[in-house]
């Protein structure tokens, strides 16, 4: 899970900063008290989204660990 959620904040921030390189004339009319190509505002992003990604994977593990396997197999 921690793999996937990896790949994705990856490619998910390439295209995140080529788009906004791309569109900051554009962006800047949008963000209020940002520069639209301010790293710490991705790097935050992109912590943000990683902490998402694993509690999204985390929390139904932890549900699924709890199941005693022989309950799960009868049904």
């Amino acid at each position: 899970m921690a793999l996937l959620v990896g790949i994705g904040i990856a490619v998910g921030f390439g295209l995140g900063i080529s788009a906004a390189v791309m569109t900051s004339k554009f962006l800047t009319t949008l963000l209020y008290g940002l520069q639209a190509k301010d790293p710490v505002t991705y790097v935050v992003a992109a912590i943000i989204l990683a902490d998402i990604g694993t509690l999204a994977g985390w929390i139904p593990a932890r549900r699924a660990s709890r199941i005693d396997p022989a309950v799960v197999l009868r049904q």
